[in-house]
């Protein structure tokens, strides 16, 4: 009886007990975008865009569920923070690894 698939047949990695096969992605945790790498195993980036630079009377309101980023009113989180000034988003840029980046697009 065999207990344990031969290492040739095993999945190469394993992301919260679950198999997965070389160059298969998923979503991970906190909306991470997550890849097998093989042979280094699993690799997750942020997908998430955080605003950098937005009025002061504005706070940052984090869906997780939805996955989505928005401007809220300090006072009223209830209610979108509206003001002529377009947030300021970052960089954008993303690490390489081995030159090649995972694409979290």
């Amino acid at each position: 009886m065999l207990t344990h698939p031969p290492p040739s047949l095993a999945a190469p990695c394993r992301y919260k007990g679950k198999p997965f096969a070389p160059g298969e992605s998923w979503r991970g945790a906190n909306c991470s975008k997550c890849f097998c790498l093989e042979p280094l195993g699993v690799g997750c980036c942020d997908t998430m865009q955080l605003p950098v630079d937005f009025p002061e009377g504005c706070q940052v309101r984090y869906d997780s569920r939805a996955c989505q980023v928005s401007l809220v009113q300090k006072g009223r989180p209830h209610l979108p923070c509206h003001n002529s000034l377009e947030p300021g988003w970052g960089s954008g840029e993303e690490e390489t690894l081995n030159g090649d980046p995972p694409h979290c697009d």
